[in-house]
This record gives structure tokens, sequence and C-alpha cells, in this order.
């Protein structure tokens, strides 16, 4: 983590620390973690659309939000899958 999350608003601050802390017991970002910190903080989606809308040039924070994207990426593509074979048994 980097000094320089003091610069922060205590929430944004707080939520990257629970990410880090999430790590301790999901080492990727796959669907298992998005429900580990979606569970531990009910408002991770709006964190992190927060966190993105500040675009910090701090590397520790921009390879946070590359793990955040790649998640909402996922997550898009799984309900388009969910829907294509919903529409399918129709």
């Amino acid at each position: 983590l980097s000094m320089k999350l003091v610069l922060l608003p205590d929430d944004l601050r707080d939520f990257i620390i629970l990410h880090e802390l999430v790590h301790t017991k999901v080492k990727n970002h796959g669907n298992d973690f998005l429900k580990e910190i979606t569970k531990a903080e009910p408002k991770a989606r709006k964190l992190t659309k927060q966190i993105n809308q500040l675009n910090l040039l701090l590397w520790p924070l921009n390879k946070f939000q590359t793990g955040l994207l790649n998640i909402k990426s996922r997550n898009r593509n799984e309900e388009r899958t969910h829907n294509k074979s919903n529409e399918s048994d129709t």
C-alpha cells in the first residue's frame, strides 16, 4: 500500500484497504473475490466507480482499478451468457 492513500477520502481509503485484506482470503479477482468484498462492503460497486472517477496516477491504485474493471467485465459477460441461455429456453 502507498502512503498516498492518506490523501483519499476515508471511505475510499478504507475500501482499498478492505480490497487488499480480502486478497488474504481470495488471491484473485474472480467471482469469489467479488462475493467476499460485496459481503464486507455492500457499496463496493459505488466505491469502485468513485475510485475510477478520480483516475489517480498512483501505481497501486491503478493496479487495483484494473482488477476491479476485470471483475466488471467478467460479470457483464456472465450476464450476457445467462440471458442468452434464458432466451433459448423460451
